[in-house]
């Protein structure tokens, strides 16, 4: 049995078989152009990358591994390197200066630990973006031990020149170039266009003694952009670690000399015959007892007070022992060593979180001062 298709229906069934082969190539087609490419788009995703920033100081030139580099600017390289990743560059100086250290700060300013090698540094990216800044050392002769410190991860572009080995010791390993920056340039008020400090670039330590009697207390002077006539006092407490910067700084004026007494001369005191009543005199003086250390030189004591202090301001300062300290060590630079002040008031700004106080010295000096709750350090 079998069936007999018409000669125009053969036709039609022809061309529906060619359709479905077309269709069917077509399918083929697509998948093999498009599905392929499924496996080689998911091998080709890459991990999350982070911001390398190598800041371009003293003429610097880098040298790093191929495949990172995303910008290249002025001021700043930027390379994009895998979360989790070692990265290795090199520094030299175009100006045949010799790197001292750098400095490796996160977005957030927390210094970043690193491998140095002589030029190269190895750092891993576990800390988001970071920047790089590099430290010279200074090989002129009239700062040879000195280093040179941009301080471009500081709030404040100011400059920090002078800070030695010497200085270092003083404050026990404890200063930090970027908090000094920051709590002096909240004293300088930078952060206002109308500061009278807005035209200071350059900040740099100098080579003047400063002495003071209490031994939680270094005390340095700075001058502003290397100008001797504008000479301020940094007063550091190792034991609240906070800065006090008087920028109306004068030398005390010396006390006066002791008017010398005059001696008589060897053969007047040899030919000269006491009367009985100098003998009587001299007698009676030499049975008496001597004063005790009466051949020292008198100590002088120094004591200060203040009076009618704030309770609430001594609570939004936190530390009267800090407050006492700061004052008395600034109004010691004026060379007031004895007597007290009366506490005259106080006013809270909550906007720059500080609060300004007024004491009048029983001498009539009125001591004006400013606690920056941010910095913890005092200014006058």
């Amino acid at each position: 049995m079998y069936f007999r298709v018409k000669p125009g229906r053969k036709k039609v069934i022809v061309i529906g078989f060619i359709v479905a082969a077309l269709l069917l190539a077509g399918g083929f087609f697509a998948y093999t152009c498009f599905g392929a490419k499924e496996p080689e788009a998911a091998a080709n995703l890459k991990t999350d990358a982070y911001k390398l920033r190598l800041r371009i100081e003293e003429e610097c030139l880098y040298e790093y591994a191929d495949g990172y580099l995303e910008t290249k600017e002025e001021a700043q390289i930027i390379l994009s390197v895998p979360q989790g990743e070692n990265i290795s560059f090199t520094i030299k100086s175009s100006v045949e200066k010799e790197l001292d250290t750098v400095r490796i700060v996160s977005e957030d300013k927390q210094e970043i630990d690193y491998i140095k090698n002589g030029n190269q540094v190895t750092i891993t990216m576990n800390y988001g973006d970071v920047t790089v800044t590099p430290i010279f050392k200074d090989t002129s002769s009239s700062q040879t031990d000195a280093k040179t410190i941009q301080t471009a991860s500081s709030k404040y572009d100011l400059k920090l020149e002078g800070y030695d080995e010497e200085i270092e010791a003083s404050y026990n390993s404890l200063f930090h170039e970027i908090e000094f920056i920051n709590a002096l340039g909240k004293t300088l008020d930078l952060d206002h266009e109308n500061s009278k400090y807005k035209d200071i670039k350059t900040v740099t330590f100098i080579k003047e003694a400063y002495e003071t009697d209490n031994s939680d207390i270094v005390g340095h002077f700075i001058i502003f952009n290397n100008d001797t006539e504008r000479k301020a006092l940094v007063l550091f407490s190792k034991e609240n670690k906070a800065y006090t910067f008087n920028l109306n700084y004068t030398n005390p004026t010396p006390a006066p000399s002791p008017t010398p007494v005059p001696t008589q001369e060897p053969d007047q005191a040899a030919n000269t015959t006491p009367t009985p009543e100098q003998s009587a005199s001299n007698e009676n003086a030499n049975s008496q007892e001597p004063a005790e250390n009466s051949s020292a030189t008198p100590t002088q004591e120094t004591s200060f007070d203040i009076l009618e202090v704030s309770t609430r301001f001594i609570d939004y300062v936190g530390n009267k022992d800090d407050f006492y300290n700061n004052v008395y060590a600034y109004v010691k630079s004026l060379g007031y060593n004895n007597g007290s002040g009366t506490f005259q008031g106080y006013t809270i700004d909550q906007s720059n979180d500080q609060v300004s106080f007024e004491i009048l010295l029983d001498n009539g000096t009125v001591v004006n001062g400013v606690y920056s709750k941010a910095n913890n350090s005092y200014s006058f």
